[in-house]
Protein backbone atom coordinates (compact mmCIF):
# COMPACT_ATOMS: atom_id res chain seq x y z
CA UNK A 1 0.00 0.00 0.00
CA UNK A 2 2.89 2.40 0.78
CA UNK A 3 4.81 1.35 -2.47
CA UNK A 4 0.91 2.49 -4.56
CA UNK A 5 0.92 5.80 -2.64
CA UNK A 6 4.57 6.38 -3.03
CA UNK A 7 4.46 5.65 -6.70
CA UNK A 8 1.08 7.60 -7.35
CA UNK A 9 2.29 10.92 -5.26
CA UNK A 10 5.81 10.80 -7.52
CA UNK A 11 3.15 10.08 -10.75
CA UNK A 12 1.00 13.05 -10.50
CA UNK A 13 3.89 15.34 -9.26
CA UNK A 14 6.31 14.55 -12.33
CA UNK A 15 9.39 15.47 -10.74
CA UNK A 16 12.41 14.23 -8.37
CA UNK A 17 12.55 14.01 -4.73
CA UNK A 18 14.69 12.95 -2.12
CA UNK A 19 13.37 10.34 0.51
CA UNK A 20 12.98 12.66 3.72
CA UNK A 21 10.81 15.39 0.67
CA UNK A 22 8.56 12.36 -0.08
CA UNK A 23 8.12 11.29 3.77
CA UNK A 24 7.19 15.20 4.36
CA UNK A 25 4.82 15.06 1.77
CA UNK A 26 3.33 11.96 2.44
CA UNK A 27 3.36 12.14 6.38
CA UNK A 28 0.71 9.68 7.13
CA UNK A 29 3.47 6.62 6.52
CA UNK A 30 6.23 6.27 8.03
CA UNK A 31 10.07 7.04 6.94
CA UNK A 32 11.27 3.38 7.00
CA UNK A 33 8.17 2.03 4.57
CA UNK A 34 8.42 5.04 2.40
CA UNK A 35 12.68 4.29 2.12
CA UNK A 36 11.44 0.41 1.62
CA UNK A 37 9.00 1.44 -0.92
CA UNK A 38 11.33 3.86 -3.16
CA UNK A 39 13.64 0.91 -2.58
CA UNK A 40 11.00 -2.11 -4.17
CA UNK A 41 10.62 0.70 -6.90
CA UNK A 42 13.63 1.52 -8.07
CA UNK A 43 14.50 -2.22 -8.09
CA UNK A 44 11.05 -2.62 -10.53
CA UNK A 45 12.38 -0.44 -12.56
CA UNK A 46 9.36 1.77 -12.23
CA UNK A 47 11.06 4.32 -10.55
CA UNK A 48 14.64 6.18 -11.20
CA UNK A 49 17.17 7.30 -8.48
CA UNK A 50 20.72 9.37 -8.81
CA UNK A 51 23.04 8.98 -6.39
CA UNK A 52 24.83 12.98 -5.20
CA UNK A 53 27.26 12.22 -2.67
CA UNK A 54 24.95 11.02 0.47
CA UNK A 55 21.67 11.48 -1.13
CA UNK A 56 19.79 10.22 -3.41
CA UNK A 57 16.96 11.75 -5.52
CA UNK A 58 13.80 9.54 -7.08
CA UNK A 59 11.72 10.73 -9.73
CA UNK A 60 9.06 8.29 -12.06
CA UNK A 61 10.49 6.58 -14.78
CA UNK A 62 8.96 8.30 -17.96
CA UNK A 63 8.56 5.52 -19.49
CA UNK A 64 5.30 5.10 -17.89
CA UNK A 65 3.87 7.75 -19.14
CA UNK A 66 2.28 6.96 -22.48
CA UNK A 67 3.47 8.88 -25.39
CA UNK A 68 1.32 12.06 -26.59
CA UNK A 69 0.48 12.16 -30.39
CA UNK A 70 0.44 15.83 -32.33
CA UNK A 71 -3.23 15.16 -32.51
CA UNK A 72 -3.80 14.95 -28.46
CA UNK A 73 -1.36 17.79 -28.44
CA UNK A 74 -3.46 20.16 -30.86
CA UNK A 75 -6.41 19.08 -29.17
CA UNK A 76 -5.20 19.96 -25.49
CA UNK A 77 -3.75 23.37 -26.60
CA UNK A 78 -7.43 24.04 -28.74
CA UNK A 79 -9.11 22.63 -25.18
CA UNK A 80 -6.88 25.23 -23.50
CA UNK A 81 -7.60 28.29 -25.26
CA UNK A 82 -11.23 27.73 -25.06
CA UNK A 83 -10.66 27.22 -21.67
CA UNK A 84 -8.48 30.31 -21.20
CA UNK A 85 -11.05 32.18 -23.23
CA UNK A 86 -14.10 31.20 -20.88
CA UNK A 87 -11.75 32.16 -17.64
CA UNK A 88 -11.45 35.92 -19.14
CA UNK A 89 -14.93 36.15 -19.51
CA UNK A 90 -15.49 35.29 -16.46
CA UNK A 91 -13.31 37.36 -15.04
CA UNK A 92 -14.70 39.98 -16.49
CA UNK A 93 -18.18 39.08 -15.59
CA UNK A 94 -16.98 38.97 -11.86
CA UNK A 95 -14.82 42.14 -12.27
CA UNK A 96 -18.23 44.04 -13.46
CA UNK A 97 -20.12 42.01 -10.21
CA UNK A 98 -17.66 43.37 -8.28
CA UNK A 99 -18.40 47.46 -9.51
CA UNK A 100 -22.06 46.48 -9.53
CA UNK A 101 -21.67 45.89 -5.71
CA UNK A 102 -19.23 48.73 -4.72
CA UNK A 103 -22.02 50.93 -6.61
CA UNK A 104 -24.87 49.25 -4.66
CA UNK A 105 -22.66 50.08 -1.72
CA UNK A 106 -22.27 54.20 -2.41
CA UNK A 107 -26.30 54.25 -3.03
CA UNK A 108 -27.92 55.37 0.16
CA UNK A 109 -30.32 52.91 2.17
CA UNK A 110 -34.37 53.77 1.34
CA UNK A 111 -34.53 55.42 5.36
CA UNK A 112 -31.82 57.73 4.71
CA UNK A 113 -32.57 59.13 1.39
CA UNK A 114 -36.63 59.42 2.77
CA UNK A 115 -35.03 61.52 5.37
CA UNK A 116 -33.19 63.63 3.61
CA UNK A 117 -36.38 63.93 0.81
CA UNK A 118 -38.73 64.92 4.08
CA UNK A 119 -35.46 67.80 4.87
CA UNK A 120 -35.31 68.94 1.43
CA UNK A 121 -39.54 69.16 1.00
CA UNK A 122 -39.07 71.18 4.29
CA UNK A 123 -36.18 73.62 2.91
CA UNK A 124 -38.56 73.89 -0.20
CA UNK A 125 -41.58 74.87 1.89
CA UNK A 126 -39.43 77.73 3.73
CA UNK A 127 -37.95 78.85 0.59
CA UNK A 128 -41.48 79.20 -0.98
CA UNK A 129 -42.53 81.20 1.79
CA UNK A 130 -40.05 83.92 1.64
CA UNK A 131 -40.63 83.85 -2.06
CA UNK A 132 -44.19 84.92 -1.06
CA UNK A 133 -42.60 87.38 1.33
CA UNK A 134 -40.89 89.38 -0.82
CA UNK A 135 -43.40 89.47 -3.66
CA UNK A 136 -45.78 90.67 -1.53
CA UNK A 137 -43.39 93.38 -0.25
CA UNK A 138 -42.63 94.76 -4.17
CA UNK A 139 -40.61 97.79 -4.56
CA UNK A 140 -41.73 100.75 -6.62
CA UNK A 141 -39.86 100.54 -9.93
CA UNK A 142 -38.78 104.61 -9.77
CA UNK A 143 -37.82 103.89 -6.37
CA UNK A 144 -35.94 101.29 -7.33
CA UNK A 145 -34.42 103.18 -10.29
CA UNK A 146 -33.54 106.18 -8.23
CA UNK A 147 -31.85 104.01 -5.44
CA UNK A 148 -29.67 102.71 -8.27
CA UNK A 149 -28.93 105.96 -9.92
CA UNK A 150 -27.32 107.45 -6.25
CA UNK A 151 -25.23 104.38 -5.88
CA UNK A 152 -23.66 105.09 -8.84
CA UNK A 153 -23.40 108.64 -8.26
CA UNK A 154 -21.79 107.67 -4.53
CA UNK A 155 -19.74 104.90 -6.08
CA UNK A 156 -18.33 107.61 -8.74
CA UNK A 157 -17.43 109.84 -6.13
CA UNK A 158 -15.81 107.21 -3.69
CA UNK A 159 -13.71 106.53 -6.76
CA UNK A 160 -12.67 110.39 -7.34
CA UNK A 161 -11.95 110.88 -4.08
CA UNK A 162 -9.95 107.63 -3.61
CA UNK A 163 -7.89 108.35 -6.69
CA UNK A 164 -7.31 112.26 -5.03
CA UNK A 165 -6.31 110.49 -1.66
CA UNK A 166 -3.85 107.98 -3.65
CA UNK A 167 -2.07 110.96 -5.15
CA UNK A 168 -1.87 113.04 -2.69
CA UNK A 169 0.15 109.95 -0.65
CA UNK A 170 2.26 109.78 -3.87
CA UNK A 171 3.16 113.20 -3.62
CA UNK A 172 4.48 112.99 0.35
CA UNK A 173 5.88 109.63 -0.59
CA UNK A 174 8.18 111.64 -3.13
CA UNK A 175 9.87 113.76 -0.29
CA UNK A 176 9.48 111.00 2.57
CA UNK A 177 12.54 109.48 3.17
CA UNK A 178 11.47 105.69 4.62
CA UNK A 179 9.11 103.34 2.39
CA UNK A 180 6.10 103.39 1.26
CA UNK A 181 4.85 100.72 3.74
CA UNK A 182 6.19 102.41 6.56
CA UNK A 183 5.02 105.86 5.95
CA UNK A 184 1.32 104.06 5.92
CA UNK A 185 2.37 102.64 9.05
CA UNK A 186 3.20 105.90 10.57
CA UNK A 187 0.08 107.54 9.55
CA UNK A 188 -2.08 104.65 10.24
CA UNK A 189 -4.08 104.61 6.93
CA UNK A 190 -5.19 102.18 4.22
CA UNK A 191 -5.35 103.12 0.25
CA UNK A 192 -6.05 100.09 -1.43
Amino acid sequence: MTEEAVFNYLKSTNRPYSANDIHGNLQSYGKKDITKALESLVEKEKILTKTYGKQSIYFINQDCFTEVKDDDLKQIEENIKVLYTEYEKLSMDLNEKKAEVSRRKEVLPLEEINKKLTSLNAEIKDLQAKIETCSANKVDSSLLKESQEKHAKMKKEANKRKRITKDAFNMILENYEGTKKSLLEELDIDIS
